[in-house]
């Protein structure tokens, strides 16, 4: 395709130009001048010319190497991203793995069985004792600490077979349920009171602790507090308001109701404490008996338990 841009301008007179070559000095600016005016003019319209065959479009330099250079900057963003895309999955699929590894391990790091119920149990199912670790499942643990609690027991001691350690008062103490921890604590702040200061309530329906505080007078007659019944301080035992206590010590049945009393206790076969002079009975177990009182006799000869008690005769 070729644009003519031949014209053709009438010469003027030589009266006017006399000299030839101001003519051409002044026809060529404008020349020039007719065609800048035509390519702006062109480009004004449209930034198209149009040929026989097909329509060009005009385009500056600038914006085609922009163009050009922002395909090339896409094609070389696209291939970082499916590289990046390819390192993610091989991370995450290792991380899968490390995963379900860690898991298997884990689980089978955490179950235990308890030496009690044998029953495996998860970890956070289960009572560790932390000055032996031994474990158990909390609902055996707490059976175990519940039974000791009623049978007036100030530890705990830990079940496993031939361990000597006590369990951990302070997780023992969130577990257990609410009454057996306030009979604990019970116990605990009776252990506190020394032995000469403690008074039994003589009568079985109601047997409260009662503290003599001041030991060093005698006290014989005294109202239990809870109950509202009298009794005998020195003697333990209900009032006797017709003997001192002299004479009632030396009382061998006397009375009517000292004879039931002891007819009774031979029919029931009952042992009194050597220790608090208190009738005891047996209804099962062993020969070994610990008075609430806290001593420790043989219910069959009456003697003092030791580790090495054993042959022993009944006493007359």
């Amino acid at each position: 395709m070729s644009i003519n841009f031949n014209f053709t301008l009438p010469k003027p007179s030589s009266s006017s130009w006399p000299d030839g070559e101001i003519w051409y000095a002044a026809a060529g600016p404008l020349a020039l001048l007719i065609i800048v005016s035509y390519v702006y003019s062109s480009k004004k319209k449209k930034d198209t010319i149009e040929t026989d065959d097909e329509e060009i479009i005009w385009k500056p330099a600038s914006d085609v190497l922009l163009e050009e250079e922002k395909d090339e900057m896409s094609l070389e963003a696209d291939a970082h991203y499916a590289e990046e895309l390819q390192v993610q999955e091989a991370l995450f699929a290792s991380q899968n793995t490390n995963i379900n590894i860690n898991k298997n391990a884990s689980t089978s790091t955490l179950l235990k069985v308890c030496k009690i119920c044998l029953e495996t149990q998860e970890s956070w199912q289960m009572f560790t004792n932390s000055t032996c670790s031994h474990s158990f499942c909390y609902t055996c643990i707490t059976k175990h600490a519940t039974t000791k609690i009623q049978d007036k027991n100030r530890t705990i001691s830990c079940p496993e077979i031939n361990c000597k350690s006590t369990l951990d008062s302070d997780i023992l103490r969130l577990i257990i349920p609410n009454q057996t921890l306030i009979n604990w604590d019970e116990i605990l702040c009776e252990s506190m009171i020394l032995e000469s200061h403690k008074l039994y309530c003589p009568f079985t329906n109601c047997s409260v602790l009662l503290i003599n505080d001041d030991t060093r007078n005698i006290v014989t007659k005294t109202d239990c507090p809870a109950c509202r019944r009298a009794f005998c301080a020195v003697c333990r035992v209900p009032w006797h308001s017709e003997f001192s206590c002299k004479e009632f010590g030396k009382l061998k049945g006397g009375k009517k109701e000292d004879e039931m009393a002891v007819a009774l206790a031979k029919k029931k076969k009952w042992k009194k404490c050597p220790n608090c002079n208190f009738f005891v009975e047996k209804t099962e177990g062993c020969v070994h008996i610990t008075c609430r009182c806290k001593y420790e006799f043989c219910y069959k000869c009456g003697v003092k338990w030791s580790s090495n008690h054993g042959g022993c005769r009944p006493r007359s």
